[in-house]
């Protein structure tokens, strides 16, 4: 199955030891098993997003950038992190940074 397609056959057997020899197999065929729903599930969301963000420098106009989405608040990146593929950071950087620090400096650095 994996030699006839060029995109990877990835899959998730979240099912107990009941389909192990099924998963067992299918990785032997050289298909991409997990084992575990959620983590399956961030795993292909790393990759899908590492994917989009290499063609996002591959497509970037010079100087500016192929983002059509702007945004803000707790999903924009920390400053200094460069914003996801297809969005982009609100004017100044990254997001709102840190919480500030409690009175005394007792906070987390």
């Amino acid at each position: 199955m994996v030699e006839r397609n060029d995109k990877p056959i990835i899959g998730i057997v979240d099912g107990g030891t009941l389909y192990d020899e099924m998963a067992a197999r299918l990785m032997d065929q050289g298909a991409c098993i997990f084992r575990n729903c959620a983590r399956g599930t961030k795993a292909l969301v790393r990759y899908v997003e590492a994917r989009l963000y290499a063609d996002s420098l591959k497509n970037r106009r010079p100087g500016g950038t192929s983002a059509s989405i702007l945004f803000w608040g707790p999903c924009a990146p920390p400053p200094g992190r460069p914003a996801p593929p297809g969005r982009r950071a609100p004017p100044g950087g990254g997001g709102a940074g840190p919480p500030p620090r409690p009175p005394g400096g007792r906070g987390k650095s």
